[in-house]
């Protein structure tokens, strides 16, 4: 009994298949020396990237809020008649508002002004020795706006852990002591916004709830500003005596020994798989080409 015709065909496509697998390869083979060539340019050039790229080294710290539970009880005691008095006890323990706050361009603007950072970040386009921009016109001299946006997108990173609410700042820069000084002015400066800031309001509601005090007649109403007043004394006294008011340090930073990028042998290996690639697309074009001119010419 003959063979079927779906098995004859089976196997007729299975060796063509295979002589154009064949024809392929001989082909490359011909051109290895293209291949080899277009290889070895793409490596060399990952070498150099490698070598003369500047380093780039992040110093980190991690921290948790100090904020959380901060006069969660009394909040929680005298929440309602606060709210009455349009007194906010609750506002030293918004742990979001001050990550907000760390995350904001407010604060990275005033952390630039502040240390003159414009120059340091732009130093390509400084010229130290003058004391002035390199490009002469003024609309090409990078401003507080340019500054704030390469800050906040290239240099400072701040990532929140969803699982423990850890939350991980972050500095990448050239300079690996430059980048960790950073990182701790950075910790310093938060606490010490929000220190400020809750203090300049728990002393304004004091003055308003003495004022209320004098005026108060009832024995109930003034018991109960009384408990107020002792609840903004406490927020006083707490900003005053703690150091990481709104977040603690739970792994400080250090010096970082090893820059972050580039990472030199994953750029050879990377350029040079891509310069065997490019080799081989060249190798198939250049015999398609060929190919195509012989046909042309018989």
């Amino acid at each position: 009994m003959p063979p079927s015709q779906p098995a004859y065909v089976m196997y007729g496509e299975a060796t063509q298949d295979n002589i154009d697998l064949v024809r392929v390869i001989t082909s490359l083979w011909e051109r290895k020396w293209l291949i080899l060539g277009v290889t070895a340019v793409l490596a060399i050039a990952g070498i150099v990237y490698a070598l003369v790229a500047t380093p780039v080294y992040r110093a980190e710290v991690v921290l948790a809020s100090a904020q959380e539970d901060r006069g969660s009880n009394l909040a929680a005691g005298l929440g309602g008649l606060a709210s009455l008095a349009g007194i906010n006890l609750g506002r030293q323990g918004d742990s979001t508002h001050a990550l907000a706050t760390l995350r904001s361009r407010a604060f990275a603007e005033s952390f630039i002004i502040d240390n003159d950072l414009i120059p340091v970040l732009f130093a390509s386009q400084w010229n130290a020795e003058d004391g002035k921009w390199i490009s002469e016109g003024p609309d090409e001299h990078p401003d507080i706006r340019d500054a704030v946006r390469f800050f906040t997108n290239s240099v400072r990173l701040v990532a929140v852990n969803e699982d423990s609410g850890l939350i991980e700042l972050s500095i990448e820069w050239t300079d690996p002591e430059v980048a960790a000084n950073w990182v701790g002015q950075l910790v310093e400066r938060i606490n010490d916004q929000l220190r400020t800031r809750d203090l300049d309001d728990a002393r304004r509601q004091l003055e308003y709830l003495q004022s209320q005090l004098q005026v108060a007649n009832l024995v109930e109403l003034r018991q109960a500003i009384s408990r107020l007043i002792e609840g903004q004394m406490q927020t006083i006294m707490l900003a005053q005596a703690k150091n990481e008011y709104a977040f603690t340090v739970i792994d400080p930073a250090r010096v970082p020994d090893q820059p972050t990028r580039p990472r030199k042998p994953l750029i050879v290996v990377l350029m040079t798989f891509c310069g065997g690639m490019l080799g081989i697309f060249c190798a198939l074009i250049y015999n398609a080409v060929r190919s195509r001119r012989r046909e042309d010419i018989h």
